[in-house]
């Protein structure tokens, strides 16, 4: 875990200079989760971009710790993804650390090369991506795993009056045995989504076939923090 701080650091400190906007969108929740049995707890999700004409890089995390008093679940997501946007099309590298009290996982590393296409209506946003990953896992126990992975990505989001709907899910099945496969996925409703601080309700579902944990499902309901500025470019 000690490396992707920095990796992150590095990549804000370049856009902070050469970046044209910056987007957040940031939410701190309480949440009641069902995963192993009914327990409250802390998420925090985040999507953070930083734009130049076309390219994007974004950095996206999920975080949930849940206790009853002691904690039983510590899940980390990080994945940073660098796009190329040509019109309705998308082509993006990306990586992503996962960490996993849970289901005993020490690091998740997912490493993607892909494209997408986006269409665009009168209050609806959706796209669709494809993209071939190599999945290295290490466990607590010392036994690791490497693999390919299929990634297939759908993404959803309406917004109309004082209420916003976006949902992204991910598709991944291992590319010689369609029985391993993850699904994983978030949804998040949020009232009044122009203001800075709204109202958000959201839902986190993570599904692993082959995990003695199969699915890891959380619910949260709390406020989020909207942000987006504009940066002049810095002359050297």
């Amino acid at each position: 875990m000690s490396k992707n701080p920095l990796l992150f650091f590095a990549i804000l400190c370049f856009n902070l200079v050469f970046s044209q906007e910056i987007k957040t969108d940031n939410s701190l929740t309480g949440i009641v989760s069902n995963s192993i049995s009914s327990q409250l707890g802390l998420t925090y999700v985040g999507e953070n971009s930083f734009i130049k004409n076309k390219w994007n890089i974004t950095s996206v995390t999920n975080y949930t710790l849940t206790f009853s008093p002691n904690i039983s679940e510590n899940e980390l997501l990080q994945r940073v993804s660098f796009d190329v946007r040509e019109n309705k099309w998308s082509y993006f590298t990306n990586y992503q650390y996962n960490y996993s009290y849970v289901r005993k996982i020490q690091s998740d590393n997912f490493l993607g090369i892909g494209a997408g296409f986006k269409k665009e209506f009168t209050y609806i946003k959706s796209s669709i991506s494809y993209a071939i990953l190599f999945h290295q896992s290490n466990y607590f126990n010392g036994e690791y795993q490497n693999i390919f992975r299929h990634s297939l990505r759908l993404k959803f989001s309406l917004e109309k009056n004082n209420c916003e709907i976006i949902s992204e899910y991910y598709y991944q099945p291992n590319v010689t045995n369609i029985r391993d496969n993850i699904i994983y996925g978030t949804t998040k409703i949020s009232f009044f989504p122009k203001n800075k601080l709204n109202f958000t309700i959201g839902d986190i579902f993570n599904w692993r076939s082959q995990s003695d944990v199969k699915i890891i499902h959380n619910l949260t309901i709390g406020v989020g923090y909207k942000f987006q500025k504009n940066i002049k470019k810095m002359n050297f």
